[in-house]
Formats: C-alpha cells, sequence, structure tokens
C-alpha cells in the first residue's frame, strides 16, 4: 500500500495512452468493407457509386491509430490517420 500511495502521488510523465489501437490500411479496409456489406445485408444497402467512392477511398490509407489519453484536460480520444 505504500509503493501504491507514493506512485500515485508521483508526476505524470509524459502523456502515455490508456488504450492504443492501431492497424495498416489494409486492415482498416477489410473492417470497413465487412461493415458496409454487413449494412446492405439489413436493408440499408448504398448504390454502387457509394461502393466505389469507399473503395477509392480506402486504397489511399496506410496506417490508422486511435488512442485513449489521460491529460490534465481530462480524458482525449485522437485518431490519426496517415495517407499513402
Amino acid at each position: 500500500p505504500r509503493q501504491l500511495k507514493a506512485r500515485l502521488a508521483a508526476a505524470p510523465g509524459k502523456e502515455s495512452p490508456l488504450f492504443l489501437l492501431a492497424y495498416d490500411g489494409a486492415l482498416y479496409a477489410q473492417l470497413m468493407r465487412a461493415a458496409n456489406t454487413a449494412l446492405a445485408s439489413l436493408g440499408g444497402g448504398q448504390s454502387s457509386a457509394a461502393d466505389e467512392l469507399l473503395a477509392q477511398w480506402l486504397l489511399g490509407i496506410d496506417r490508422l491509430e486511435f488512442q485513449v489519453l489521460a491529460t490534465e484536460r481530462g480524458v482525449e480520444f485522437r485518431q490519426h490517420l496517415t495517407l499513402k
């Protein structure tokens, strides 16, 4: 308990994420296509033009990163999208 109190009272270091999720563009594209297919099967189908637009947009994504941080302002959610 004494060590825990000391650690809890310690000054915070540089912002460290409470949660970090990152994946490359290919995996992100797979997830988005699966979500699009599932939505279409539920009756919320999109036009072929929307499918083509999504396909073109997904080709340009290199990496996606999502973080949850505890900062002096509170809890922050940050998303970083890197394009090719």
